[in-house]
């Protein structure tokens, strides 16, 4: 839960510090890619979503290399 904590606040500042044209990626991600294929309430659910399923992604791989993170 430590490291998925970790990760949450990593990604999220990543997919803000990372610009595009002068805007953020995870603004493009949502306005170009979501909002057209969802529409704007479920494209927010979506990204919501999708975020979670990358840091459960990230963990379970780190977590079937035996990397596990303690305090």
């Amino acid at each position: 839960p430590l490291l998925a904590y970790l990760l949450s606040g990593i990604i999220a500042k990543l997919l803000y510090l990372i610009t595009v044209d002068g805007r953020a990626l995870s603004s493009l991600i949502y306005i170009n890619v979501l909002q057209p294929v969802f529409g704007n309430k479920p494209a927010s659910l979506v990204q919501a979503l999708l975020m979670v399923g990358l840091i459960y992604f990230l963990v379970w791989v780190l977590y079937r290399r035996k990397i596990v993170v303690k305090l």
